[in-house]
């Protein structure tokens, strides 16, 4: 097994409330794992910790073997993490290709006096980029016919779909995503899944993701960690965790 991400003994607090206590957890490379849990259970946390937002107390998180939690936020995409929020945060006044072309800001190059005059080498730069997200990305997740639209009125799953897009702009050794299908109709929940198997098997992405759809979380996870008042109380394949005792009080409420 190659792990890509590695998390131990990550403890997290804001005064007296414990959100996460001693988690530790691995990614492997190439595969989808997933963190599912009650509300409330640390599963956000987690992620934020992960991506610098949060500093926790104790513990360590390695990615590719370089310890993370010593860096400042802004340190993870240029090393390869990409991440898609709960919450949709796209430009409404902006077209689609603009808003995917944001995701790659990280890795361009071009001065201040140049981007803010678009010449040279800020010219060179935007219209490869444009080029990439066309023959890269606008045709994995089908959004050609939208592609120079403006967000502002497209429907909410085609919205997630284009900050899938931004994500992956980033060129993301791991994926993060917090709830890609949230607030999904079933047919666009189905096409969310398909488009991020296309990363894993089309690009070898990394995916770590947060939902409650448990029949998605199954049906496109490799592995499953389970989370409850901020600790680690199962983790395996969904099998593993479908028939544990533990994850079925915690988590369906059966006793």
């Amino acid at each position: 097994m190659s792990v890509l991400l590695a998390i131990e003994d990550v403890n997290l607090s804001f005064g007296g409330v414990r959100a996460l206590s001693e988690v530790s957890m691995s990614v492997e490379r190439g595969k989808v794992t997933s963190v599912i849990g009650p509300n409330g259970a640390g599963k956000t946390s987690l992620f934020n910790v992960i991506s610098g937002f949060y500093q926790p107390q104790t513990g360590s998180i390695r990615f590719e073997e370089q310890e993370l939690i010593d860096q400042m936020p802004y340190s993870r995409a240029p090393a390869g993490i990409s991440r898609t929020f709960q919450n949709i945060a796209l430009f409404s006044g902006l077209t689609v290709l603009e808003n995917i072309k944001l995701g790659a800001h990280c890795h361009l190059s071009s001065g201040l006096l140049s981007s803010a005059f678009w010449f040279g080498r800020s010219r060179r730069e935007e219209t490869a980029l444009s080029a990439r997200i066309d023959e890269e990305i606008i045709d994995l997740l089908d959004l050609r016919e939208i592609r120079d639209r403006s967000i502002a009125g497209l429907s909410y799953g085609l919205q997630k779909r284009v900050e899938l897009a931004r994500a992956l702009t980033a060129k993301p050794k791991l994926l993060m995503l917090d709830e890609p299908v949230a607030g999904m109709t079933p047919i666009e929940k189905q096409e969310m899944a398909g488009y991020i198997h296309r990363c894993v098997d089309d690009w070898g992405t990394t995916v770590l993701l947060i939902d409650h759809d448990m029949t998605m979380v199954m049906g496109l996870s490799d592995h499953v960690v389970v989370v409850n008042f901020g600790k680690v109380i199962a983790s395996g394949t969904p099998a593993e965790v479908q028939d544990n005792r533990d994850v079925a009080a915690a988590y369906l409420g059966e006793e």
